[in-house]
């Protein structure tokens, strides 16, 4: 079953594996010869989902994330 993403915990294991994928698409990028054009799309959309994944701990953290804002 899928858990939610409201509570902040939810939140640590899936920016843990996007900084993962980060680090490692920058490690790949420093060995590609030719430049793939691909990288820069990659690099992108995680650093996308990173600042979305964190906008919404922040807004969990601070109670907005909460319908009754409790």
């Amino acid at each position: 079953s899928r858990r939610s993403l409201g509570s902040s915990a939810s939140l640590t294991q899936p920016l843990r594996r996007l900084r993962v994928l980060e680090r490692t698409l920058r490690l790949e990028r420093r060995r590609d010869w030719f430049r793939a054009p691909s990288y820069s799309a990659a690099d992108a959309a995680i650093a996308d989902a990173i600042r979305r994944l964190e906008g919404l701990r922040e807004r969990t953290v601070k109670g907005e994330g909460h319908a009754l804002d409790h």
